[in-house]
């Protein structure tokens, strides 16, 4: 049996590492975003999920936006 090809990570796999890249603790995410500190460590040791909302709120407090990404190689989109 041959590997299986990995996949692009998953948003919230995405938002997991760039939460700890940021170096800021659950404390500073809790003060800047709303959410609480517990639920962001639940969250970044994998123990839990994130509603909708506070996906929005951290996603808001880091300047993250979400975008589709170009899954055809080769084929660029050109501007205008």
């Amino acid at each position: 049996m041959g590997r299986k090809k990995r996949e692009q990570p998953t948003v919230t796999e995405q938002l997991r590492g760039f939460i700890r890249d940021t170096g800021k603790t659950t404390y500073r995410l809790w003060k800047d975003s709303g959410c609480k500190p517990e639920q962001i460590g639940r969250f970044l040791s994998g123990e839990r999920d994130l509603s909708g909302r506070s996906i929005d709120r951290l996603c808001k407090t880091l300047g993250l936006v979400l975008a589709k990404a170009d899954t055809d190689k080769g084929n660029e989109t050109k501007g205008a």
